[in-house]
């Protein structure tokens, strides 16, 4: 819904680089230069202590410390459609 309202001309909004990227391609948004954007986060992977990790929640987590940082990394990398 923020996308559409957007491209319907009815404001501005923060959002991923990742979720407008076909919207970019396509000429339907544009990426306005603001200071101190983009905003670059660290990212954390936590869990408590006394409980046991379910399978499905450990294999998420194994898969985010393996391969979280090339992940990232990759989509840094790839093309921004201007």
């Amino acid at each position: 819904m923020i996308k559409q309202a957007v491209m319907a001309g009815m404001g501005v909004a923060l959002l991923s680089q990742h979720t407008i990227n076909l919207e970019r391609s396509l000429g339907l948004l544009n990426v306005l230069p603001v200071a101190g954007f983009p905003v670059m986060r660290s990212w954390f992977v936590v869990k408590r202590r006394t409980a046991p990790l379910p399978p499905g929640r450990a294999s998420l987590r194994d898969f985010l410390v393996d391969h979280g940082q090339s992940t990232i990394s990759e989509l840094e990398e790839m093309p921004r459609f201007r």
